[in-house]
């Protein structure tokens, strides 16, 4: 995977999640839904990344690189509440995000969701947090600019 041969990858990440979802080893197979979605993500295949992410979030909704993904995939197809849960989910995470970067991240994106949802006072928040976490953050720096 690392080297870029998801072709490779591809099929013995399918064989894992069948032999897991024999073992009923659930925690490895969120895992490996995943790295699946992950992998459809490479290929631009968004449906698929979709329905891998989905089926993660069945299994175990508080796997937290599953929830980033989900989230971030619902925001791009601009499924404004439904990311807004997946957000505030994780939000309610961060004391389990050992990456500051990842907290940005969440926060920016709380803040762009509320404010295509008009919410800019809730917008404003988000991206004074993101700030407060990484002062040289652009986008979020962008967006409190123009949000006045």
């Amino acid at each position: 995977i690392n080297s870029g041969q998801t072709e490779r990858a591809e099929p013995l990440v399918n064989g894992l999640i069948i032999q897991l979802k024999e073992q009923r080893r659930m925690k490895d197979v969120v895992r490996f839904l995943h790295l699946q979605g992950r992998l459809a993500e490479q290929k631009g295949d968004e449906d698929a990344a979709w329905t891998s992410f989905d089926a993660a979030h069945k299994v175990d909704a508080s796997y937290l690189p599953n929830l980033l993904s989900l989230g971030k995939l619902l925001y791009r197809r601009q499924a404004w509440d439904e990311a807004l849960k997946i957000f505030q989910t994780l939000q309610l995470q961060l004391m389990n995000i050992p990456d500051v970067e990842t907290k940005v991240d969440v926060y920016h994106h709380l803040g762009m969701i509320r404010w295509y949802q008009s919410d800019h006072r809730r917008a404003k928040d988000m991206f004074r947090r993101a700030v407060g976490l990484n002062a040289q953050h652009q986008p979020s720096l962008e967006a409190l600019q123009q949000l006045g």
